[in-house]
């Protein structure tokens, strides 16, 4: 290898992983308060990391022949073939969090998915003596062999996989919010798989970890902006975001059926007074995750949003009796699921109301919104 070639490979690396420290530490610093989406964003950074430091040991050792060279590339070419089966295995983990709100280890593909991952990983670091991945032959040269190329082909097949399953979900549900988190999905992964296919075509280019670092780029971007348009506590929509929809609702000049629901925790005070604020911010967590669930297991495109305090908002246009039955049914078995999971020292339970309406001003959009506040107090009182 010449000079200049090493200092291509060193400088590439070193660059991404002073990218990556960054976002590592805004992560931790900005969002670390932000519970499992966070946690596996971090991993998938620091995973990036590993694999830069390791192609740098990779380059830099590669061919020489100094005591425990052959050693030292065997170990970074093991880790660095090992990180594409990982992070496909946190990719789409992440991306179940971020569209769904589960991870995926508890379900069948994910547990097939990490023994698949797992059972790579185990062929790569037997490559020493089975030349599985790759060899190192007399002068301490790297050779690719054929686990060099089903490692990140099996990755990618995965990543893929995740990707059309959740296209096929999105587009049964026809939710706003399934369809908004692919496209940030495919966004996301978009640059590294491009990175990949040119340097599993071209050897001698490193361009995985700059695919990665630009997929971790846009993600970060993407998660600032959310910081204006998501709740802090709850990561749904907040009230700014629900009056953008309304607005453009009412920008198109035309006359439009809208469906407003307001859903209201019930004995939130008697939560915060007896048990403190924290333990209140949790229960407001736990109502957000139980209507996630219940927003994507509806049909049918519903907004959803806190309002303010423990009041949240599900609107939705053309919208007809049953449509509000299906929700309000969905709401109540994914909270009933919460207490029967939860270890809380209270019971969890909400009121529902809803209004619906014709709207070509924002009026109309009071009007339905008093409606549904309405009927959400007389379900309140008639719970008591």
């Amino acid at each position: 290898m010449t000079y200049p070639e090493l200092i291509y490979y060193i400088q590439t690396n070193l660059i991404c992983i002073m990218i990556l420290t960054y976002l590592l530490f805004v992560n931790s610093m900005r969002f670390g308060n932000h519970a499992t989406e966070d946690n596996i964003f971090s991993e998938i950074i620091f995973g990036v990391i590993v694999f830069c430091i390791a192609d740098i040991f990779t380059w830099c050792v590669d061919g020489q022949s100094f005591r425990g060279a052959k050693t030292i590339i065997y170990i970074s070419d093991c880790i660095y073939i090992c990180m594409p089966p990982i992070m496909s295995y946190l990719w789409a983990d992440y991306a179940y969090i971020k569209t769904k709100g589960i991870r995926r280890f508890g379900h069948k593909r994910g547990k097939i998915h990490f023994a698949v991952m797992l059972t790579l990983i185990l062929l790569v670091l037997s490559s020493p003596w089975t030349k599985f991945a790759f060899y190192i032959d007399a002068t301490n040269i790297y050779h690719r062999n054929i686990g060099a190329y089903l490692a990140p082909v099996a990755a990618w097949c995965y990543i893929i996989g995740v990707i059309a399953g959740l296209g096929m979900s999105a587009l049964r549900r026809e939710t706003r919010s399934d369809f908004a988190g692919l496209g940030i999905i495919i966004m996301l992964v978009a640059p590294a798989f491009i990175a990949t296919i040119i340097q599993l075509l071209f050897y001698g280019v490193t361009l995985i970890q700059v695919g990665f670092t630009f997929s971790l780029l846009f993600v970060f971007v993407n998660r600032q902006k959310n910081m204006i348009s998501l709740d802090e506590l709850t990561r749904l929509n907040n009230r700014r975001e629900l009056n953008l929809y309304y607005q453009k609702l009412l920008s198109s000049g035309n006359e439009v059926e809208l469906c407003i629901c307001v859903i209201d925790v019930n004995k939130f005070k008697q939560i915060n007074d007896r048990y403190g604020h924290l333990e209140g911010d949790n229960a407001l967590k736990v109502i957000a995750s139980a209507l996630r669930g219940a927003c994507a297991n509806v049909h049918g495109g519903w907004f959803m949003a806190r309002y303010g305090g423990d009041e949240f908002i599900f609107a939705g246009t053309n919208k007809t009796n049953d449509d509000i039955d299906t929700l309000r049914t969905a709401v109540n078995r994914e909270i009933d699921i919460k207490n029967q999971q939860g270890s809380y020292p209270y019971h969890i339970g909400v009121s529902f109301g809803c209004g619906m309406g014709t709207v070509c001003t924002s009026d109309n959009i009071s009007d339905i919104m008093a409606i549904a506040d309405e009927r959400m107090y007389e379900d309140k009182k008639a719970g008591r």
